[in-house]
C-alpha cells in the first residue's frame, strides 16, 4: 500500500495520496501480500474469478499494482503453462449507438494500444515482465476488430455474441497455446451504476453476454471486480456458469494493525508515535483497535500531508513535532468536525481538502485559457461536488455539458444574466466542449473589453471546462464513455471523493475568495471569515479590486488591508465586525449599506455614492470623505467613535444624522452641504479641534455645540451662526 521513503523532498513524496496505484507502482506497493497471494492462486487455478469489496477497500490498486504484475511475471518466466497475456479494462459506461460487445472490444483494443505504446517508453520505469509483454501486445495488435453487420448488433442477440466471440477468438489464436487473461475492473459501471433511470435489463444482458462468452471460449480467463453491494445482481451470471460463490474472493478493508506495520516497515520518516497519530486522525478516534478498518483514501491523504509538511522542516526535527503539525492544520481548517473529537475530524477532513486544492492548481504544461483565473476555476469547481455525489454518497454519472451547466447555473440566474437564453448558453458551451475534446484551450470569441452577459457566460464556461480538465488529470474524475449526443459521461474516480468534494465546495462557497472571483457578482450571499490584501503597514502597495459587485450581501468578520476598491458596487449590503485598514474607495456605490461593529482606519472615500449609509457602533480613525462624495441621509449612531483626523471635503451630507458619537482628535468639514443635517448627543471631551468652513448649514441642527471649548472651534466663514440651531443635548 505504501512506498519506501527516499529522502526528505516533497517532490519525491512516496505516498500517492487518495489516488489508485498503477502498474508502474508495483515496486512500491505494500501491505497486501497475503491477499495478493490468495487472489493470484485463485486466478491461476480457475478460469473465472470474482473480486468484491466495499468501496474504498483498494480493489483497483490490488489489481493494478499487485495482481497484474504478478501474472505478467508468471507469463515471462513460464511459471504457469496456461497464463498468457494480461489485459485489464475499466467497466465501460454508456456509449451512443454501441452494444456491450462493441464497448468491450473497443476497450480491449485501446488497452492493447496503450501497452504497445508504454513498452519501452522513454523516461519511465519499465513494466514488470515487459520483454514478453511487448511480444504479446504486438501479436494481439495485429488482430483487427470484425466489421459491424449492416443490421447492427442488438443487445442480447445471437449476432452480438458471435461477433464478440470472433474477436476474442482471434486474440486467443494470436497467443497459441496460452489463455488470454481479461480483467474487467469496476464491473458495476457496465451494470448501470450511477446512471439516471437505472434499469436492470441492460446490466443483465451484459452479464449474459460475458457468461456465454466465457463458456464458449475456453482459452479465455476472466477476473471480474465490482463493489460488494452489486454482487447480489450477478444472478444472470450465476445461472449460466453455475455457483459463483466458490469463485468469489472478498477483499476486506485494511485494518489498523496491518496499516501500522506496513508504514513502520516501509517508512523511516515516521516513528510509531507518529504513525499512531496518523491512524487516530484516519479512523476518527483517539482509541485504536488493531482490528478496526482504516479508510485508506483518508489515511493516504493524511500520510501525504504529513510527508510534505515534514519535508519542509529542519532535518534535526523529529516526528515529536507532530503536535505543531496538528495545531497548524486546526488553524488552517475551521470545518465542522465529522466526529465528536473536533481536532481529529478537522485533520482527516483537511487532508482531503488540501488534496483537492493541489489538484485544482494549474499543471506546468497547461495552456492558459484566455480570461480565466485560478480563482474562478476554483469557484466553479466548488459547485460540482454536490452534483457529482449521488444518494448515500455514491458517485453519480453525468455528462460533461450538463455538469458545466449545473455548475454555472447559480451565476446564470443572477440579475445581470437573466436576459440570456439558456438555449444560447447551451449552444455556446457545445462549441467550447468540441474545442476542449480536441486538446485545445477553450479560446474566447469575445473582445477583451466585452462585458455583455454572453461574454460573461463564455468566461464561466471556459473556467468550468478547465476545472473538469484538472479534476480529470488529477484522478478525481474519469470518463465512462459518451451518450447518444456525443457528450462525455463523467463520474468520480472513487465514491470517497463525493462527501469530501461536497464539503470542500460548501466551505469554498462561503469563503471570501469565492465571492471575489465571481464574474457576474454576488447577490444576497453570506460572505464570512477572511482576509483580503496584505495586513502590513501603509507603505505596501494597495491591491486593486475593480468592478466588484456585492449587492445585498451579508459580510461578517472579513478584514480588508491595503485594498483599493475601484468602481465597486455594495448597494444594500450589511457589513458586520469587519475591518477596513489602509483602504481606498474610488467611485464606489454604497447606498443603504449598513456597517455595525466595524473598524475603518486610514481609509479614504473618493467620489463615492453613500446615500443612506449607516454606521453603528463602529470606529473611525483618520478617515476622509473627499472629492464630491454623496452621503445624503448618512446615519451615524449607537456609540460610534471618531479619532485621529476625520475629514469631510466637498461632500453632500444633506439630512445626515450623526448622534451618540464620541469625538477624539480633529474633525474638519470643508465645502460640504449640511442642510437639515443633525449633529447631536456627542461627547467632545477629548476633541482637539472642530473646523467647519464654507459649508451650507441651512436648517442644520447642532446640539451639544456649546460643549466644545471655544478655543477649539472655528467659525463657518460662509454662513453666520444664525443659520445653525444649537442647544443643549435634550433639544
Amino acid at each position: 500500500m505504501h512506498a519506501k521513503l527516499s529522502g526528505n523532498s516533497g517532490d519525491n513524496c512516496p505516498f500517492k495520496g487518495p489516488e489508485p496505484f498503477s502498474e508502474r507502482d508495483a515496486d512500491r506497493f505494500f501491505g497486501r501480500d497475503a491477499e495478493l497471494t490468495e487472489l493470484s492462486e485463485k486466478a491461476s487455478r480457475q478460469r473465472l474469478t470474482i473480486l468484491t469489496a466495499e468501496s474504498g477497500a483498494g480493489k483497483s490498486s490490488l489489481i493494478q499494482a499487485g495482481l497484474i504484475p504478478s501474472l505478467r511475471l508468471l507469463r515471462e518466466h513460464g511459471g504457469s503453462p496456461r497464463i498468457g497475456p494480461v489485459l485489464c479494462i475499466q467497466g465501460p459506461g454508456p456509449d451512443a449507438g454501441h452494444s456491450t460487445a462493441q464497448l468491450l472490444a473497443t476497450r480491449i483494443r485501446d488497452e492493447i494500444g496503450r501497452l504497445v505504446g508504454e513498452c519501452g517508453g522513454q523516461g519511465e520505469a519499465p513494466l514488470l515482465g515487459e520483454s514478453r509483454l511487448q511480444q504479446d501486445m504486438v501479436a494481439l495488435q495485429a488482430v483487427g476488430i470484425p466489421g459491424i453487420p449492416r443490421k447492427g448488433l442488438d443487445p442480447g442477440s445471437l449476432a452480438e455474441r458471435e461477433w464478440l466471440l470472433n474477436y476474442l477468438g482471434g486474440l486467443c489464436d494470436a497467443v497459441e497455446d496460452h489463455e488470454v487473461v481479461l480483467i474487467i475492473d469496476q464491473l458495476e459501471e457496465l451494470m448501470g451504476s450511477g446512471t439516471t433511470g437505472y434499469s436492470r435489463r441492460p446490466g443483465d444482458l451484459a452479464l449474459q453476454l460475458i457468461g456465454t462468452t466465457f463458456l464458449e471460449e475456453k482459452r479465455l480467463r476472466l477476473l471480474l471486480s465490482l463493489r460488494e453491494e452489486y454482487a447480489a445482481r450477478l444472478r444472470p451470471l450465476d445461472i449460466l456458469v453455475g455457483s459463483i460463490r466458490p469463485r468469489t474472493y472478498l477483499l476486506s478493508p485494511m485494518q489498523v494493525g496491518a496499516f501500522r506495520e506496513t508504514v513502520m516497515l516501509t517508512s523511516k520518516a515516521l516513528n510509531k508515535a507518529a504513525v499512531n497519530c496518523v491512524l487516530q486522525w484516519a479512523v476518527g478516534s483517539k482509541t485504536l483497535d488493531n482490528s478496526s478498518p482504516v479508510d485508506t483514501l483518508v489515511a493516504q491523504s493524511i500520510l501525504k500531508d504529513v510527508y510534505l509538511w515534514r519535508a519542509k522542516q529542519p532535518r534535526n526535527r523529529t516526528s515529536t513535532s507532530m503536535v505543531r503539525y496538528k495545531s497548524k492544520l486546526n488553524a488552517l481548517w475551521k470545518a465542522e468536525p465529522y466526529f465528536g473529537e473536533s481536532s481529529i475530524g478537522r485533520i482527516a477532513e483537511g487532508a482531503m481538502f488540501r488534496h483537492i486544492d493541489r489538484v485544482l492548481r494549474p499543471a506546468a504544461n497547461e495552456v492558459e485559457a484566455v480570461g480565466v483565473s485560478d480563482g474562478l476555476v476554483k469557484r466553479v469547481a466548488a459547485r460540482m461536488g454536490s452534483i457529482l455525489s449521488g444518494p448515500r454518497g455514491f458517485k453519480r454519472h453525468i455528462t460533461d455539458l450538463r455538469l458545466v451547466m449545473e455548475a454555472v447555473k447559480e451565476d446564470l440566474r443572477t440579475p445581470p444574466m437573466t436576459g440570456l437564453a439558456i438555449r444560447e448558453v447551451y449552444s455556446l458551451y457545445e462549441k467550447l466542449r468540441r474545442r476542449t475534446r480536441k486538446n485545445k484551450t477553450p479560446r474566447s470569441t469575445m473582445v477583451p473589453s466585452d462585458s455583455s452577459p454572453k461574454a460573461k457566460a463564455e468566461v464561466l464556461g471556459r473556467a468550468a471546462f478547465v476545472a473538469l480538465g484538472r479534476l480529470e488529470f488529477g484522478n478525481v474524475l474519469k470518463c465512462h464513455g459518451v451518450d447518444e449526443r456525443g457528450n462525455r459521461v463523467l463520474a468520480l474516480q472513487h465514491d470517497g471523493f463525493g462527501p469530501a468534494l461536497d464539503r470542500w465546495g460548501e466551505m469554498a462557497r462561503s469563503g471570501i475568495e469565492d465571492a471575489f472571483w465571481s464574474v457576474v457578482g454576488c447577490y444576497g450571499h453570506p460572505i464570512r471569515d477572511g482576509i483580503v490584501g496584505k495586513p502590513k503597514d501603509h507603505a505596501v502597495e494597495k491591491e486593486e479590486v475593480k468592478d466588484l459587485v456585492w449587492k445585498a450581501c451579508f459580510l461578517e468578520n472579513v478584514n480588508f488591508h491595503n485594498v483599493r476598491f475601484l468602481k465597486c458596487d455594495f448597494a444594500g449590503s450589511w457589513i458586520e465586525d469587519c475591518d477596513f485598514i489602509h483602504c481606498e474607495f474610488v467611485e464606489c456605490k454604497l447606498p443603504a449599506v449598513g456597517f455595525r461593529g466595524c473598524t475603518v482606519s486610514e481609509t479614504e472615500f473618493r467620489r463615492c455614492e453613500l446615500q443612506s449609509v449607516a454606521f453603528m457602533a463602529s470606529r473611525w480613525k483618520n478617515v476622509s470623505l473627499v472629492d464630491k462624495c454623496d452621503a445624503r441621509g448618512m446615519l451615524v449612531k449607537d456609540g460610534c467613535e471618531w479619532s485621529g483626523k476625520i475629514e469631510f471635503e466637498n461632500a453632500a451630507l444633506t439630512s445626515a444624522t450623526i448622534e451618540d458619537l464620541k469625538l477624539k482628535g480633529h474633525l474638519r468639514m470643508t465645502g460640504c452641504t449640511l442642510c437639515y443635517a443633525q449633529l447631536k448627543h456627542f461627547d467632545a471631551a477629548d476633541l482637539e479641534e472642530v473646523e467647519i468652513e464654507n459649508c451650507g448649514l441651512h436648517g442644520a441642527l447642532v446640539a451639544d455645540y456649546d460643549n466644545i471649548p471655544a478655543r477649539n472651534r472655528r467659525k463657518n466663514k460662509q454662513v453666520d451662526d444664525k443659520s445653525i440651531t444649537t442647544g443643549p443635548s435634550d433639544v
